[in-house]
Parts: structure tokens; C-alpha cells; sequence
């Protein structure tokens, strides 16, 4: 007996929805997300920013090619928006805009507060392995 395919379809858009963070691919910040992926041990990168400020932008171009290079396969990229996750803000110590922080499992590699250039975003991941 086949399954229909509507059945496959909601199984499917289940277990896409409910698995963890991916490596090579961007989210928006979520904090079981951040946790699962701390968890497993692997490098992750949350960059706080605006949605509105042009350098966040740019640094979004940035991170679309990280993410998809082949030398960082492991690597989780977390987005917050600094207007709306204050709390986050408190909990990581970020007190600017365009705040970038790496981690290695549970424990921060690198920091950079400001406007980074693309060598800069590798060289922090690269610190993280």
C-alpha cells in the first residue's frame, strides 16, 4: 500500500522543521537552536546586527559565502536583531551593533565589535577550531 502524498509531504515539513541548527546555512537566532548546537561541540558563529543598518547588509553577502564554503562544513551562523533580543544582548555582554562572537562549543573564541571585513569573519572561525 502506498502513502498518499500529502502524508509524506507533513512528515517530511516535520522533521525539517524540528531538526537542529545546520552547518552552511544562516538562522535567525533561537535558544534551544544555540544550545543543541553548543552541545555538539562544533563552531558557531551569532552576529548581532540591525536589519535596517547597510553595513548588516553587507556583512548578510558576507556570511551567505562563509556559509556555503566548503573550508567551514561545521560551521552554525545564528542572526540577532539587536532591537529585539535585548536579553540575548545581556546574556552575551554585546552592548553594540555589528557584533560578531564565535564560540567552539560552549566556550567564546573570538569577539569583534564594528564593521568586519570577509578575512576577518575567517580568521575568527579559523581561531575556533
Amino acid at each position: 500500500m502506498r502513502t498518499p502524498i500529502p502524508f509524506r509531504l507533513a512528515l517530511l515539513l516535520g522533521l525539517l522543521l524540528s531538526a537542529p541548527a545546520r552547518a552552511g546555512s544562516i538562522h535567525d537566532f533561537d535558544d534551544a537552536m544555540f544550545a543543541a548546537a553548543q552541545q555538539q561541540g562544533g563552531r558557531i558563529m551569532v552576529v548581532i546586527s540591525s536589519r535596517w543598518d547597510p553595513d548588516a547588509q553587507e556583512q548578510q553577502f558576507l556570511l551567505n559565502r562563509i556559509s556555503r564554503d566548503i573550508r567551514y562544513p561545521d560551521v552554525v551562523v545564528l542572526r540577532a536583531d539587536f532591537a529585539r533580543r535585548k536579553d540575548l544582548l545581556r546574556e552575551l555582554g554585546a552592548t553594540q551593533e555589528d557584533t560578531v562572537i564565535v564560540f567552539h562549543g560552549s566556550e567564546e573564541r573570538a569577539r569583534s565589535v564594528g564593521k568586519v571585513e570577509e578575512f576577518q569573519l575567517r580568521h575568527m572561525l579559523d581561531m575556533a577550531k
